[in-house]
């Protein structure tokens, strides 16, 4: 019993970990529970589906993609979506329906609402739902060859998919600000604990996991953020949403300069009595569950400790920033004890800048340009496809649009189609053993269906192979409760989504060709720029309060520079794989030194620069300021492709100003060595 209870403890905290929030876990139980209630009321609660095969199949995955592809901010936006879903699904299908009496005009009117279901990603969230539902329900009326007399049962299945999927989002699985806020507090508290097991009770250490787990943090501190701004913090846990963005990058930043330190310092300084106290009172801060009583006690002790250790010495400097984290902990862990405020929990409001994407690459707007992309891939898809299966084509045409869905660049659309061709190869193989092992039972192949969902949009934002996986063998599974499965069928599948693939990498590289690189160059430039932006708003007084949401702002930079890196970090044939992932971890440890200069900026009243009163620091400070922004100017033109000349070192040592003691200049000192860690990753990446 006792093995029992610590694996489920075990697989909770892992999910805690991988999952913050349980997200993922939601929007995929969400997703089941709409699929399987619809498929039940389309079939009269249980009777075979063979007498409404139309219906219960376009109803299915009209509940698939409300349920999962709805991404409006609030809930409130979320269910006018939903609802008005069925308007431009209702359209589809019936001009499906009309279009197939007239032959190959219902494939040329495909590649046309295919186009234009991209086109509308313009709009934001609304848009893109709007375009994917679209094209689910014309490619079902295609694939169910529907006429003029099917056209109600169609119907039936969207209002009856729409009305479920409101339904669950409304009143099964509603959203609960207040549970998703305490739990991604609990997933940021549980991925540090995992963080200072890697530095401090692991024998040897490893790098790479503790670089894993500082990104999960990072990660998950900007999921708060996100809720943020969706909800009230007041009227769910009790504080401001300011005072909770605070505790949250305060408990960040510290944890970061924590981890690191421990995992730099020598064995022995790790076990050195004032660095053991100091790490005891984190684990305790870290405890679940632990009360206000408990969490008060480890604040003052922290506080008290604190005045007694040395910064000069590299045991005292550890021993004070892991107390600092202890502190920072201790006080999140009390979110969520306080009486909420009465009232809506959450903001009805939209955010700025989500209601419409309107990037724009030389003069042709993103949305547009993949639109023209995904025409012309769909127009030779539907002709490639012809020659391999004159009654399957479509699904050459689906891949070769599906292949576009969050992709933009080559490199983007060469990995999305492989990664699809190699989940239906598996899924096609695996789902013809279930099936043939399930034989002809309805409520084993009606689990394997909603098992198979769920797997998969669990993993959509994880794995994009393993969902695709998941749904090709969910597919097998709604063949064989259909009664037309056959190995044929599959087969052809993977020839059609084989030939899509292609189809659509050609396009990504002929037609309005993105390159890769010249994506990510311009991500590093919008990087550095608001860094140094943030670095001369941290030296000013005007900009203090904004600080924490200007460093968000910077992560979300960092992150878009990370995607834009992906295509040449996964592709074996790329051209300087390695220098690139080196890139992205100097960058990162650009960041966390920036959170470590907002947060000494925000602790003070004051700029460095007025509080600074001696006259040597406030030279230095101003020299290196001037320093680091002529240095990332430099790295600016490099990455633009300009020749620059590597800075020499500084002239004068700064090490007697770091190590002078504190006094009316300690705030300028605090800022100092974040300063210097960016100025000198900088110059590394100028060398």
């Amino acid at each position: 019993m006792t093995r029992l209870t610590d694996a489920v403890r075990s697989a909770l905290r892992y999910l805690t970990i991988t999952d913050p929030g349980f997200l993922r876990l939601r929007n995929a139980a969400t997703t089941v529970a709409a699929l399987g209630l619809v498929m039940l009321t389309l079939t009269g609660f249980g009777h075979p589906v063979s007498h409404a095969v139309p219906a219960v199949l376009l109803g299915s995955y009209v509940a698939i993609q409300s349920a999962s592809g709805v991404s409006d901010h609030t809930q409130r936006e979320r269910v006018v979506t939903t609802v008005f879903l069925s308007v431009p699904a209702l359209a589809a299908v019936t001009l499906g329906a009309v279009l197939l009496r007239y032959g190959r005009v219902a494939g040329i009117a495909f590649v046309g609402v295919l186009f234009l279901a991209v086109w509308l990603r313009r709009w934001g969230p609304r848009g893109h739902a709007s375009g994917m539902i679209m094209y689910i329900a014309y490619f079902y009326a295609l694939v169910l060859h529907a006429g003029i007399s099917e056209l109600p049962s169609l119907y039936l299945g969207i209002c009856t998919g729409v009305a479920v999927t409101i339904v669950v989002r409304v009143f099964l699985l509603p959203e609960r600000p207040r549970r998703e806020i305490r739990s991604l507090v609990r997933a940021l508290r549980a991925q540090t604990r995992a963080g200072l097991d890697v530095v401090y009770r692991a024998e040897t250490p490893d790098p790479t996991a503790l670089q894993r787990i500082l990104d999960r943090i990072g990660d998950t501190a900007m999921m708060i953020e996100d809720w943020l701004d969706r909800n009230d913090a007041d009227e769910c846990v009790g504080i401001s949403n300011s005072e909770l963005a605070k505790l949250v990058f305060e408990a960040q930043v510290s944890t970061e300069e924590a981890l690191e330190v421990l995992d730099q310092a020598p064995t022995e300084v790790r076990h050195l009595a004032a660095t053991e106290r100091a790490t005891a009172e984190f684990e305790a801060a870290l405890r679940p569950g632990s009360s206000r009583f408990e969490a008060t006690t480890i604040e003052r002790s922290a506080s008290t400790a604190a005045k007694t250790f040395d910064s000069s010495t590299e045991e005292g400097l550890a021993a004070l920033l892991v107390d600092r984290a202890a502190r920072a902990h201790a006080a999140l862990s009390c979110v969520g004890r306080e009486q909420p405020s009465p009232g809506r929990a959450t903001r009805e409001h939209a955010v700025a800048g989500t209601s419409r994407a309107t990037g724009n690459d030389g003069g042709v707007s993103a949305s547009t340009r993949t639109a023209i992309q995904v025409a012309v891939a769909a127009s030779i898809a539907t002709v490639l496809g012809e020659l391999v299966s004159p009654e399957r084509w479509y699904w050459a045409v689906l891949t070769a649009f599906l292949v576009y869905n969050g992709a933009s660049t080559r490199g983007e659309v060469l990995l999305r189609a492989g990664d699809r061709v190699i989940g239906t190869i598996g899924g096609v193989v695996i789902g013809m053993l279930l099936v043939a092992a399930v034989g002809n039972h309805p409520a084993a192949l009606i689990a394997l269906v909603l098992t198979t969902v769920f797997f998969a949009f669990y993993l959509v934002s994880v794995n994009y192979v393993a969902m695709t996986f998941f749904m090709t063998v969910m597919l097998a599974g709604l063949y064989g409760l259909l009664g037309e499965f056959s190995l044929d069928v599959l087969v052809v599948r993977i020839e059609e989504t084989t030939v899509g693939a292609i189809v659509g990498i050609a396009a990504a590289y002929l037609v309005l060709a993105i390159d890769s690189r010249d994506v990510l160059t311009r991500a590093i430039d919008s990087y550095l720029t608001r860094l140094s932006d943030l670095i001369g708003d941290c030296m000013s007084a005007t900009a203090a309060p904004d600080l924490i949401a200007k460093a968000r702002a910077l992560d979300s930079d960092l992150a878009a520079v990370t995607a834009a890196a992906t295509p040449l970090v996964r592709d074996p044939m790329a051209r300087g794989r390695t220098t690139v992932v080196w890139l992205d971890c100097r960058l990162r440890e650009i960041d966390r030194a920036a959170h470590a200069l907002v947060k000494s900026a925000v602790m003070t009243t004051q700029p460095a620069s007025e509080v600074a009163t001696d006259t040597r620091t406030r030279e230095v400070l101003a020299t290196t300021v001037c320093r680091v922004h002529d240095n990332i100017d430099l790295l600016r033109r490099r990455n633009a492709g300009a020749r620059v000349t590597v800075p020499e070192t500084p002239p004068e040592s700064l090490a007697d100003v770091l190590q002078s003691p504190p006094g009316d200049g300690a705030a300028a000192l605090s800022v100092l060595p974040p300063l210097l860690c960016i100025d000198r990753t900088v110059v590394d990446l100028l060398a």
